[in-house]
This record gives C-alpha cells, sequence and structure tokens, in this order.
C-alpha cells in the first residue's frame, strides 16, 4: 500500500464506487443511491486535506469529491473520465479513468487483497459492517454501509504511515446534475504524453 498523500486519498474516495464486490467475504463497495458525504480526513502530511466531501449520483454513475479549496474531482464511472476542476483558474484536466489506478490504494478488489469480516459498528449515525484489509504493502481496515458507502477508512502502510477517513454527517437525497457538469467558459488544460520509455 502506498502513503497517504493527499492525492491517494482523493483516489481512495474517487476509486471505490467503481468496483462492487459479488463474493460474499467481500463488503459491496458501490452505492445503491443518491448520497452525500461529509469526511474528516485524518494524514500525517503536511497540506494534507482535513475536510472532503463526496456526491454520488446513482443514475448518472458519476461521483464528485471536493477536498481542496483549489480543486475538485468528477469520476464519470460509465464515460470512464476523471475531470479534475480548477475553479480559482477557469481550467480542467481529463484523463481515461481506468480500474488499475485503485490498484495501490486500500480498497483495491485485487485477489490479492483479503478481506475479513469483522463485525458492527456505527459512524455518523450509520450502521456500518466492519472488515479487515490485508494487502501485499500494506493492511487497513473499512467500515461499509449495507447500501455500499464507505463510513470509515483507515491504512497502515508497510514503513507504519496511518492516515484515515471517517464520515461526520450522511444525506441520502437527489444530487442535481449540476454538480457533475463542466462549469462553462472553463479551458481544458492538455497534458504532454509521458516521455516514451527507453528501449532496451
Amino acid at each position: 500500500m502506498v502513503r497517504y498523500t493527499p492525492f491517494a486519498l482523493v483516489a481512495l474516495l474517487t476509486a471505490w464506487p467503481m468496483f462492487s464486490a459479488t463474493a460474499e467475504d467481500r463488503p459491496l463497495l458501490m452505492p445503491t443511491r443518491d448520497v452525500e458525504v461529509t469526511y474528516a480526513v485524518h494524514a500525517p502530511q503536511a497540506g494534507a486535506p482535513r475536510e472532503a466531501h463526496l456526491f454520488y449520483s446513482a443514475e448518472q454513475k458519476k461521483v464528485r469529491l471536493d477536498a481542496s479549496p483549489q480543486s475538485y474531482v468528477v469520476m464519470d464511472q460509465q464515460a470512464r473520465l476523471l475531470t479534475v476542476v480548477m475553479p480559482q483558474q477557469h481550467i480542467y484536466m481529463q484523463s481515461p479513468l481506468k480500474p488499475e489506478m485503485a490498484n495501490s490504494i486500500l480498497l483495491n478488489l485485487n485477489p490479492k487483497v483479503q478481506f475479513t469480516r469483522k463485525g458492527a459498528d456505527t459512524v455518523a449515525g450509520q450502521p456500518c459492517t466492519v472488515w479487515d484489509v490485508q494487502a501485499p504493502q500494506g493492511s487497513g481496515q473499512i467500515c461499509v454501509s449495507a447500501d455500499g458507502v464507505l463510513l470509515r477508512g483507515t491504512g497502515h502502510d508497510k514503513d507504519g504511515n496511518t492516515s484515515g477517513l471517517e464520515a461526520t454527517a450522511v444525506k441520502y437525497a437527489h444530487q442535481p446534475d449540476s454538480l457533475f457538469q463542466l462549469p462553462a467558459g472553463f479551458q481544458k488544460l492538455n497534458l504532454p504524453p509521458p516521455p516514451a520509455k527507453p528501449q532496451q
């Protein structure tokens, strides 16, 4: 498991709805209805976000994550597209959204990641099931509601660094389309392609 940088925390919150675990020994990781969740974020890195807001539209299969005043992220599951919007600069960036992006974070569903049911808890007034998570590069624990909402997650990398998040408020309500649409007049920033790997 990689160290929880602010980007990894964003990835954690935006990647988990991409996957639906069907085996009985794994939690459901896709919300079944519209929801808004406020998280308290706990990370040792300087400048890491302390609060994040997640919005999920079940109809559109889109996630929006606000974890920084400088930018927010929209994930379109159907289009497999990740968009980073920077309101102050009136620009946005887009990149293909691939399931592999979750391979380095806590909630990937690689067969080598093992989930063990540990019991039940209540977070932000919502009941959830506690799961221990064991991965090749670290371990953690999550608490997920019966309808697929991540309510708490903590992770420990192989160096002993610990980070996590916990829901402080959960609101089930229709999420308007405007939350997930690009603001009018914003300019797309095209990133240069990664450098080609040198031939052996």
